[in-house]
């Protein structure tokens, strides 16, 4: 499957009070001095956050070329370091916005892995790490209850993230049911 294709988003939740889920991380990249970016990510250990590979990249370095044939010039790089800041455990949509910064887990990547086989330009292998500069405080947030391979799961499952109902993005965490 290629970047060609629409991409489709959840687009309504339910709005959750602050913590209620809170395995949930923002990462909040400063692309540039105008453009910002907001993706979510999952807090799978103490310091380790797993989430999509593209919200690590810089893909506006990206070059896709569409014709009889989509081709891509994967010149995507990873962000900086020091242009990401990750929230665990609030319901704040970036620094600045939350009238008690204080309330704030704030984290900064120490290394970002992504999938080894991931190319900017196609969706497989659309994952990576992120290990944080410190371990998340228990008070902050804990990390999600992991399925094991043997496990099934029956029912409805619930997606958590910050949805995008319209633009400006939301910043409220919101949680969907999936069948």
């Amino acid at each position: 499957m290629s970047r060609s294709e629409p991409i489709r988003y959840a687009s309504t939740g339910v709005a959750v009070p602050p913590n209620k889920y809170p395995f949930a991380a923002l990462l909040h990249m400063r692309v540039d001095e105008d453009k910002e970016a907001l993706c979510t990510g999952v807090l799978i250990s103490e310091r380790h956050i797993l989430t999509a590979a593209h919200c690590v990249y810089d893909e506006s370095k990206v070059e896709q070329i569409v014709g009889a044939e989509v081709s891509c010039n994967p010149m995507g790089e990873l962000l900086p370091l020091l242009d990401m800041t990750i929230l665990l455990g609030t319901k704040c949509p970036k620094p600045g916005v939350c009238s008690d910064e204080k309330e704030l887990a704030l984290y900064k990547p120490r290394y970002i892995i992504p999938h080894p086989e991931y190319v900017p330009c196609i969706l497989a292998n659309d994952i990576a790490v992120i290990e944080l500069d410190k371990d998340a405080k228990s008070e902050e947030a804990s990390p999600i209850c992991i399925v094991e391979e043997r496990d099934s799961v029956k029912g409805r499952v619930t997606v958590v993230g910050r949805l995008y109902p319209e633009f400006p993005i939301s910043g409220k965490k919101e949680r969907v049911g999936v069948s």
